[in-house]
């Protein structure tokens, strides 16, 4: 009979050893897409997560090691598993709090930093005490130790692999992240309650402490269900890319429609489609240079906000855009009217298409990032513009729009960028949405497929007469006027420092950008 028990106990162990490292890479990928909302996904927040969750790792393998070998108890393993379960359950209720983590004075990297210590340490620290417990208690015999330490070493790593692959393909667009977190906590929770039932002894006082904290795992449960309304907010999801909130509100003193992906405002639309002083209302300026625009590709979609002005304005033009989230697409399908027009979409990565087709076009626009928080850098290098070239007609334009500031300590990004696209074309053009050149703003440059220049005088008159010119004009910016880039760092497949470059922009802007968001999103919170 204690043969039998203790060959079920020797196969909880084997299980026990799977579902933790299943456990702990769910938690690791899980955890950075949970602050994603709030901090943004860029390798700061990669960074600071995995760092956070190593650490405890690490503290918790040498604690587990020394409270198994003092203690020598399925119990102490049962409590390291329960604890586990406990920290991460309560992962999804601390997250309600993250927002006022945001407004502390901190860097960027620093306040990531501390968000990944509070949520998620002391989850990896008990999740660190499984290995060494398992593999104590499973390893009966020091002259097999080689052989059993294989055994665990080797489920574990199994499991962090199904782990892998079952949280990206399947947890975060499926069932979203605090689900994720609860589900493996409901796991861990039920491993420690079998390892219970093997224990030798059923004190009184630890039964009660296991209640209690039972009984907290149930009401953070209960407080989770409770969800705030807020009426501004008329959609919202989770994708396998994105937290998509669509809010509804005056912005500008305008009632607007507003896209939300994840921390970044990507899409503004008015409710009365009238154009709005933005970066979007520059779709005129391109007839300027080339009047006979047909086949126009646009990177990013967003609300398609760009893409339906490209449709209204350029007559017969057959519009595609490419983007990477379907569940994007299907919002502005649903909230933004985007059914009403004759628009194809790819889904799918601009740059990847582009590698995987030789058509050519009048008009590229690059709208994939129209944030600070984060920017795919592998839409920002030297190859990525000689590859839009290559797919660019005789005069044809390349667009790219990006957030930085003109001049000043907040400048880097704008002038690495412009630095990298004058190697590809030197026949550019800048248009700028600042008050000014200091602040953050939406910074358009233009390079063409020509050697046909249009001098800084001559742009102002042409534009002037085009669809809403007498705003527009005050966009452009003199290249003359700006001072010297030579400098700057040339972004490249091999090397491109974006977040680094961004960061004094981020460090100096994060806290009044937070505010737009949370004005919307949660207005308590300000």
């Amino acid at each position: 009979m204690i043969d039998l028990i203790d060959n079920k106990k020797q196969i909880i162990f084997l299980i026990a050893a799977f579902m933790s490292g299943f456990s702990v890479m769910v938690v690791e990928l899980v955890a950075a897409r949970a602050i994603a909302p709030f901090v943004g996904s860029s390798v700061y927040t990669w960074t600071s997560v995995i760092g956070m969750v190593l650490l405890g790792l690490s503290v918790g393998s040498y604690a587990g090691g020394y409270l198994i070998d003092k203690y020598k108890s399925v119990n102490t393993l049962s409590w390291f598993f329960l604890l586990s379960a406990f920290f991460i359950c309560l992962i999804p209720f601390i997250l309600k709090y993250v927002p006022y983590f945001v407004f502390i004075e901190l860097s960027i990297l620093n306040r990531v930093l501390l968000i990944s210590l509070v949520l998620f340490f002391l989850p990896s620290v008990f999740l660190g005490c499984l290995y060494p417990s398992i593999l104590k208690l499973y390893s009966k015999e020091i002259k097999h130790l080689g052989k059993q330490s294989g055994i665990i070493s080797c489920l574990w790593s199994l499991g962090s692999i199904s782990g892998t692959f079952l949280t990206g393909f399947y947890f975060i667009g499926a069932i979203g992240t605090s689900n994720s977190f609860f589900i493996i906590a409901g796991t861990l929770f039920l491993l420690s309650f079998l390892l219970f039932a093997f224990s030798e002894e059923w004190p009184y006082k630890k039964v009660a402490l296991f209640l209690t904290l039972t009984t907290l795992i149930l009401s953070v449960f209960y407080f989770i269900g409770l969800e705030r309304e807020n009426n501004k907010i008329i959609f919202n999801s989770e994708s396998d890319y994105y937290k998509i909130t669509i809010v509804q509100g005056l912005f500008w003193g305008e009632p607007s429609k507003i896209l939300f992906l994840d921390f970044d405002s990507h899409s503004v639309e008015r409710i009365d489609g009238e154009d709005m002083d933005a970066y979007p209302a520059i779709y005129p300026v391109f007839s300027v240079f080339k009047n006979d625009i047909k086949d126009i590709f646009t990177i990013g979609g967003g609300s398609y906000t760009i893409a339906k002005s490209f449709s209204d304005f350029y007559v017969d033009s057959k519009v595609t855009v490419s983007e990477i989230d379907p569940e994007v697409t299907a919002a502005a399908e649903n909230f933004f009217d985007l059914g009403k027009y004759p628009i194809k979409t790819v889904i799918g990565d601009g740059r990847v298409f582009l590698q995987e087709n030789q058509i050519k076009y009048d008009l590229i626009y690059g709208d994939a990032y129209n944030s600070f928080i984060s920017v795919p850098w592998h839409l920002t290098t030297f190859e990525f513009n000689e590859l839009t070239k290559a797919h660019l007609k005789e005069n044809g334009l390349y667009v790219v729009n990006f957030i930085s500031s003109l001049e000043g300590e907040n400048a880097e990004f704008f002038e690495s960028m412009l630095e990298t696209f004058k190697k590809t074309f030197n026949n550019f053009y800048i248009f700028a949405y600042g008050r000014n050149r200091i602040i953050p703003q939406n910074i358009v440059l233009i390079g063409l497929n020509s050697d046909s220049r249009i001098s800084h005088n001559e742009l102002i008159k042409k534009v002037i007469k085009i669809k809403n010119g007498q705003n527009l004009y005050h966009k452009i910016v003199s290249v003359d006027s700006l001072r010297d880039t030579s400098q700057a760092q040339i972004l490249t497949d091999d090397f491109a420092p974006v977040e680094k470059l961004m960061r004094p922009l981020i460090n100096n802007y994060f806290n009044s950008y937070s505010k737009l968001f949370y004005y919307f999103i949660s207005p308590d919170i300000i």
